[in-house]
């Protein structure tokens, strides 16, 4: 929601950017071959030209549109997982944590990311098979920086 109304509130700034004078002759003034790779790039994803700048970068407000598409998208899968991960590190950890070393936040990063991985497979009635191949490449991470302090 959030991000589709800032697209929306972008959609005129782009515009006026698309129009502006100067980039369009940037763009008309391009060796033809970036050119042609562009409006190649742009047929590929099924991209029309004014939804990108001249540039044939998509511009703020198509990057936004996606980003909200790919929330909700995600949000279908996971639910409000980000809402949940809070509670499970209180759970796990009534009295907090503390850290000290660049090893430590290292560790608690990546542990951090697993119970995101594993929250996310519980939310998906434990279907997801990603979610929790995820969480094995992090808790393999996590080892190898354990085995690295040891040495």
């Amino acid at each position: 929601m959030i991000l589709s109304s800032m697209a929306k509130r972008l959609q005129g700034f782009s515009t006026s950017i698309l129009s502006s004078e100067e980039t369009l002759k940037a763009f008309s003034t391009r060796p033809p071959t970036m050119k042609k790779i562009s409006e190649n790039h742009m047929k590929k994803e099924g991209t029309k030209m004014n939804e990108r700048h001249p540039t044939g970068e998509k511009d703020a407000a198509k990057i936004l549109e996606e980003m909200a598409d790919t929330f909700r998208e995600r949000n279908k899968v996971y639910g409000d997982n980000y809402k949940t991960v809070g509670e499970v590190m209180i759970s796990l950890f009534p009295k907090g944590i503390q850290l000290n070393t660049v090893s430590d936040y290292n560790v608690w990063h990546l542990f951090e990311l697993m119970i995101v991985k594993i929250t996310r497979f519980a939310n998906s009635e434990l279907q997801h098979k990603d979610s929790i191949h995820d969480a094995a490449v992090y808790a393999a991470m996590v080892e190898s920086l354990i085995k690295e302090e040891k040495k």
